[in-house]
Formats: structure tokens, sequence, C-alpha cells
């Protein structure tokens, strides 16, 4: 299976799961918590922003850059089998940005987002 079609059956996963029922998804900030997590039985794994900056010392105020996150992100959805969801904060700039957030993220791996609007509510994409 090549890496498209695994990130497209992990979306497809996602959906299926936020479609039967509400999840309890637990954040992991590297992919041995994240591999924790899916032993645990959990069946989504959520990459916390606020935790992989603090793993890297800095505060959660959009000081990680989209390429931070995206690696990150994705060394955490490739090392487990189950659908990852990434924090992508505000789409790292304008409505541009976040379409190019949405390629990035998918192309690593991501099964599914959350953007936040700065002062609004929370965007959930899958």
């Amino acid at each position: 299976m090549d890496k498209g079609s695994k990130t497209q059956t992990k979306t497809s996963r996602l959906r299926e799961l936020l479609t039967t029922r509400t999840l309890a998804i637990p954040g992991a900030f590297n992919a041995l918590v994240a591999m924790q997590i899916e032993r645990a039985g959990y069946e989504v794994v959520y990459v916390s922003g606020a935790s992989v900056s603090a793993c890297r010392g800095v505060p959660d105020i959009g000081l990680l850059t989209l390429s931070d996150m995206a690696a990150e992100a994705e060394r955490i959805a490739r090392s487990v089998s189950i659908p990852t969801v990434v924090d992508a904060d505000t789409g790292y700039g304008g409505p541009l940005s976040a379409v190019e957030a949405v390629k990035v993220f998918e192309e690593n791996g991501l099964a599914g987002m959350q953007i936040e609007r700065a002062g609004y509510e929370v965007v959930y994409v899958s």
C-alpha cells in the first residue's frame, strides 16, 4: 500500500468513527506516546500544538511553524496504524495558508486536522 492510500484509509476510518459515536481522543507529543495510546486501545490519536511546543521548551503562542508541526505530526502518524488528528492552530496564516496546511498534513499522513479561528469556534476538517 502506498503512502497516499494509507492516509486515505486512515481518513476514511476517522470519518466512520466520527459519524458513529463520541470519541475520547488522547493527545501525543511524540511517536512513543502515540504508540502507547494505540496499545491502550484508543482508536484515534491527537497531536496537540501545546504539547509539541512544551516539548520544545517554547510557549504555545504560534511560534511553531507549519514545517515544525508537519514534521512532528508525520513522525507520530507514521508510528501508529490508527488515524491521527493534528492541531493546525489558526491555519498558519490566511485562507491560502490554511489550504496549504491541509495539503501538507494530508501528504504527511494525517487523517484530520483542527483549525482554530482566532476569537471564534474551532473548525474540524477530516
